[in-house]
C-alpha cells in the first residue's frame, strides 16, 4: 500500500500496525521501524502517535526527527 501512495506524489507514509510495529517509509525507499516503548495504556495510542508526528512535522522537522 505505501508503494501505492508514494507512486501517486505521496511524499512520506506511515504504517502503523499495532503496539508492537509501526514503518515510515519516504520517496528515497527507506524504512524506519518505531521506538520500542513500554505501553501503559492503549486508549488513543494511534491518535497520540499521529497528532505528535503531524506537530513535529509543522514545526519542520523532519519525520526522522519526529
Amino acid at each position: 500500500m505505501a508503494e501505492t501512495f508514494l507512486k501517486q506524489g505521496v511524499k512520506n507514509v506511515v504504517i502503523t500496525l499495532d503496539q508492537r510495529v509501526s514503518f515510515s517509509k519516504t520517496e528515497t525507499g527507506n524504512w524506519m521501524k518505531a521506538f520500542k516503548v513500554k505501553v501503559i495504556d492503549t486508549t488513543a495510542a494511534g491518535d497520540a502517535f499521529l497528532g505528535g508526528l503531524a506537530f513535529g512535522l509543522s514545526e519542520n522537522k523532519s519525520i526522522r526527527e519526529v
